[in-house]
């Protein structure tokens, strides 16, 4: 939350053409995918009571997912990160693809989990409220929106 709000007290400053908006910015930024890419490794919020009794798509849902969009989450905002650092090439366009991808595909697979009846689908949704404002500045960065 700290990261997020750095990030935006550093955008609303920018538009007044202060120069340390920019360090404010890329040190929020490096900040809040540092937090990201940590959210991967943090353990399942569900725990099996019988690991070997759970099926493929539940292991998917829990386990595999969180993990995969919580990476993407953090790719995305280093690949914001460049953005604003203007190095000079395109490579933070690879990242937003990334991030682009695996979120769409994301958001397919728990829809389909919730209508196969995954149990407590829903739980990820928070996740998804972090992801889903990334995926929309990343399409406006791409030129899609």
């Amino acid at each position: 939350m700290l990261f997020l709000l750095l990030f935006l007290a550093g955008f609303a400053w920018r538009s007044s053409d202060a120069s340390a908006s920019d360090s404010l910015i890329i040190v929020s930024l490096g900040g809040l995918a540092g937090v990201f890419f940590l959210m991967a490794y943090r353990p399942s919020a569900v725990a099996s009571a019988d690991p070997k009794r759970m099926d493929f798509m539940t292991l998917l849902i829990w386990t595999i997912l969180p993990k995969v969009t919580w990476i993407s989450c953090a790719v995305c905002t280093i690949s914001i990160l460049l953005y604003f650092i203007k190095t000079g090439n395109k490579g933070y366009e690879q990242g937003l693809m990334i991030h682009t991808t695996i979120t769409v595909i994301g958001l397919l697979m728990l829809g389909f989990a919730g209508f196969r009846g995954v149990k407590n689908a829903r739980a990820l949704l928070p996740m998804y409220y972090r992801a889903i404002p990334l995926l929309f500045a990343a399409l406006y960065l791409l030129g899609y929106v």
